[in-house]
């Protein structure tokens, strides 16, 4: 017979430091339930449970079940299945046919298993997942096999485990997508006298689709580009390091006009899926501060005249061709350069349109009139202090805001030939 343990309170139970000591008393005979009544009970608990409770005989009739798994297949009450095949009553297409195999192999194998992710269709006509537990045993009357099990929806947790393996393989992707635009930038200044370059770049994301570089030609001139290929990840990031180095190809062997014709060609080889690229090119004599220009779709190009009246000293430059990998025309003759002047102490800035485009807390946009009477103001100053005061207006103006879309910006100043 079974004891119980109690705690007695009486001076005679207690040790020195006022210590309790467990008492050992018997238990109470009318107090232990009946076998009908621990069935009872159990029965009870099974019926709560939100899990699917079965038993299986061989023949895959169900012996035994809960509430849940009669509301499944539509019965109000667990007895009204027993005794019921399982692909007799599970209607749905090929499930109780499947369900069953996988009982049969646990029943066969006499190894109690756990199935994982086992599909199957929830009761609101969604296509959902099962933990299962499956434990064969052996009727302890007849000698039968029968095979227990308890199924439990993991679909919510499914979709988790997947939600977060998605996160993780998109953070890798952008972290690869970040170093490949990290590796496209110049590294620092290029070699150019009476020229200063400088730059400034923030991807909205944690990987964005602007670009830009700077090379020297054999000749002297100095190539300035600045791009913005669309989405964002890896697969942009690639297509703009591909552009990035047919640009250096082309423009070493082709004249500007052509090499922008060839490098269009490439890119709508490439980008496919809709995706094409905005992009400004220039070339810029350091001695005469002559440039060409082509931009497809990128702009505006602003050049900046100190010997201008003020409010009059910037010149927006508008795009002369569309962006790159939209039409292949290879029989089309190329488009020809804008042909400006960099004038002695000034400026040749390009711009993304997350720069103008900028957003406050109020949804207001910085708008161009605002950076171009910025630039007006910025009239002889050197590359990197231009660059500087662009970046503290879309800050001062975004107020704390996360950036809707990248900020960059590119900026060529000519110094004072008779300096």
């Amino acid at each position: 017979m079974a004891e119980e343990v109690t705690f007695s309170h009486s001076p005679e139970s207690q040790t020195s430091g006022d210590e309790r000591r467990p008492e050992v008393v018997p238990a109470d005979p009318s107090l232990e339930p009946s076998d009908a009544e621990k069935l009872e009970m159990v029965a009870k608990v099974l019926e709560l449970l939100p899990e699917f409770f079965y038993v299986h005989d061989h023949e895959m009739r169900f012996r035994y079940c809960n509430a849940h798994v009669a509301r499944y297949f539509g019965f109000q009450r667990a007895e009204d299945l027993w005794g019921r095949r399982l692909e007799d009553v599970d209607t749905r297409p090929g499930q109780g046919a499947y369900f069953s195999e996988v009982c049969r192999k646990v029943m066969a194998e006499g190894v109690p298993r756990i199935t994982d992710n086992l599909p199957y269709i929830r009761p609101d006509g969604t296509p959902g997942f099962l933990r299962q537990h499956d434990i064969p045993f052996i009727h302890p009357r007849t000698g039968r096999p029968l095979l227990m099990g308890l199924s439990r929806d993991v679909t919510a947790e499914r979709q988790l485990e997947d939600q977060r393996l998605r996160a993780a393989a998109l953070e890798r992707e952008l972290r690869i997508a970040r170093e490949i635009q990290d590796s496209l930038r110049p590294v620092g200044q290029p070699n150019t006298p009476g020229l200063s370059v400088a730059s400034y770049a923030e991807p909205a994301t944690y990987a964005g689709g602007d670009f830009f570089d700077w090379a020297m030609c054999p000749d002297g001139r100095l190539l300035l580009g600045l791009g913005d290929v669309t989405g964002h990840g890896v697969g942009p990031a690639l297509l703009a390091s591909a552009c990035r180095a047919y640009v250096r190809a082309m423009v070493m062997v082709h004249p500007l006009p052509e090499a922008m014709k060839q490098i269009n060609e490439l890119m709508c080889r490439d980008a496919g899926d809709g995706r094409f690229v905005t992009f400004a090119l220039a070339s810029v004599a350091p001695d005469t501060g002559h440039v060409e220009l082509l931009s497809a779709g990128q702009g505006p190009i602003f050049t900046i005249d100190p010997a201008a009246p003020a409010g009059r000293r910037v010149t927006s430059h508008a795009p002369n061709m569309i962006p790159l990998g939209v039409l292949s025309d290879r029989d089309a003759a190329p488009t020809p350069a804008m042909n400006l002047t960099i004038a002695p102490r000034g400026a040749l800035v390009m711009v993304s349109d997350g720069v103008f485009e900028a957003h406050a807390r109020d949804g207001t946009m910085l708008g161009l009139p605002r950076l171009t009477a910025l630039l007006d103001a910025c009239a002889g100053l050197g590359s990197e202090i231009i660059v500087q005061r662009i970046v503290a207006l879309v800050r001062d103006h975004a107020g704390g805001t996360p950036l809707a879309d990248d900020v960059t910006v590119l900026a060529v100043a000519r110094g004072d030939p008779a300096a």
